[in-house]
Formats: C-alpha cells, sequence, structure tokens
C-alpha cells in the first residue's frame, strides 16, 4: 500500500509556472484523492477517462436539467478543476507517464475547457430565457479554441527548431516583444485560469451566472485576439530568419 507521503513526495514543485489556485489549492487536494485511487488499483488513464465521463454526463444534465446548475455546477468544478490533477499526481506517483497519458489527459482538457462556454450559456438561455446569451457562449468557446490550436501549431515548429539545434531562449531573447510575450503568451492564460474557475465560484455564490458567463468570455476573446498577432510574429521575426534543416523539413511536410 502507498503511503501519502509518497505521492506528495513524487510532485515536482520546481515546474513551470502554475495558476495560484492550482499550486496552492488544487494540488494539495489532489494528493489526498491520488492516494485513494492509488491504493484503490486505479491507472492514471482510467481516472482521466472516469473524469470525460462524468463531465460529459455533467454537461448533459446542465442542458436537460437547467433547475438544477448550481449543483451541476460545483460537481462541474470539482470534477474538472480536481480531476486534472488528480490523474497526473497519479500518474507521477504509480510512475506511469506515457505519451498517451499526456495527449489524452490535454485531449479531456481541451474538450472540457471548450464545451463548458456553450453548454453553462445554453442552460442559462433556459433559465433566464434570454437566447443572447447563447452567442457569448459562442465566443468563449471560439476564443479559446483559437488559443489552443495556436500555441499547438506553435509548439510543433519549436520542436522542428529544437530539431535543428537551436535553444529555446533563443526564440524571444533579446526580442523587442518580449515583455508582451511574457505576458499574452505565458502570463495571461495562468490569470485567466483563476478568473474563470475563481469567478465561477464568484459567480454561484452572488447567483450572478450570467455576468460571469459575459465576462469570461470576453477577456478569453480579447486575449485570443492579442495571442495570435503576436504567434504570427514570433514567426516572421524569429522562426523564419532560420533556415529548416532536411531532417525537420520533412518532419515539416508531415504535420501540415
Amino acid at each position: 500500500m502507498m503511503k501519502l507521503r509518497d505521492v506528495v513526495h513524487s510532485e515536482s514543485f520546481a515546474k513551470a509556472k502554475q495558476p495560484i489556485g492550482m499550486r496552492y489549492i488544487v494540488r494539495p487536494l489532489s494528493w489526498i484523492f491520488a492516494w485513494v485511487l492509488i491504493n484503490c488499483g486505479a491507472s492514471a488513464n482510467l481516472v482521466t477517462f472516469c473524469r470525460l465521463l462524468i463531465t460529459a454526463l455533467i454537461f448533459t444534465g446542465m442542458i436537460a436539467w437547467p433547475d438544477q446548475l448550481n449543483i451541476l455546477i460545483v460537481l462541474f468544478i470539482l470534477v474538472g478543476v480536481l480531476g486534472t490533477a488528480v490523474d497526473g499526481c497519479v500518474s507521477r506517483a504509480k510512475n506511469e507517464s506515457s505519451y498517451f497519458g499526456k495527449y489524452f489527459d490535454g485531449f479531456v482538457d481541451s474538450i472540457t475547457e471548450v464545451m463548458f462556454y456553450p453548454v453553462l450559456a445554453i442552460s442559462l438561455s433556459y433559465l433566464e430565457a434570454d437566447n443572447s446569451l447563447i452567442l457569448f457562449g459562442v465566443i468563449g468557446s471560439l476564443s479559446l479554441h483559437v488559443f489552443q490550436s495556436g500555441g499547438i501549431r506553435h509548439q510543433i515548429i519549436e520542436q522542428l527548431m529544437i530539431i535543428d539545434g537551436h535553444k529555446k531562449t533563443e526564440f524571444i531573447s533579446g526580442s523587442f516583444f518580449k515583455w508582451i510575450w511574457t505576458f499574452i503568451g505565458q502570463d495571461a492564460p495562468l490569470y485567466l485560469w483563476d478568473i474563470r474557475y475563481g469567478g465561477l465560484i464568484v459567480g454561484l455564490y452572488l447567483e450572478s451566472l450570467e455576468a460571469y458567463l459575459i465576462i469570461i468570455c470576453l477577456l478569453q476573446m480579447v486575449h485570443a485576439l492579442g495571442f495570435l498577432p503576436l504567434r504570427l510574429i514570433v514567426s516572421y521575426r524569429l522562426i523564419n530568419k532560420y533556415k529548416v534543416s532536411a531532417s525537420a523539413s520533412s518532419l515539416l511536410r508531415d504535420n501540415r
């Protein structure tokens, strides 16, 4: 039987930046849940699959039974926010890290976050008899999708540059927009994570989910509109000045 301290010690505290809520609230809570699941024989991929299944049921319930929206949102926060930390904790503690697990976990995170906005908007439109709220749900979903897809494509290019022998710090070091990159490309997504889930809790408490939906979706749109041009500037000013090697070029053709 694995001990709780072994689960805690498997956690690396020297990682890249994490949202404040994730680092100081969600992560510590995930150790306890991960410890219980590990001793029940659950694997990290099983936890991720159960998270996807439960989230799908919650989303279905939010649309089918909007009068139970508050309870379902609480369940969503517990499963969506805590679950994403628990499966990672289980993976590290059991040394089950794999490429598939990393992809599967990220896939579930993306689906959950992108679908939450329109599902919440549809549920609120039933309660408030205001179909205009669906527009904000679409804005939030598309904005988050633009941010995620733009980031994934850029990461592919970065990996090709690393194959060619360039260091990752070369991509932005010395550039005139370095400070903009740091905020929009690195810090803003972390702040939005805290606002997304912290604001959802506040919206529940103040019974103002409509205001929360409008504000968070507009913030997500502003961030996406600033993020996408910045990614293009990075590609134009920095990436294009390097020649692509034959090995990286073949990989680039395969990813087009």
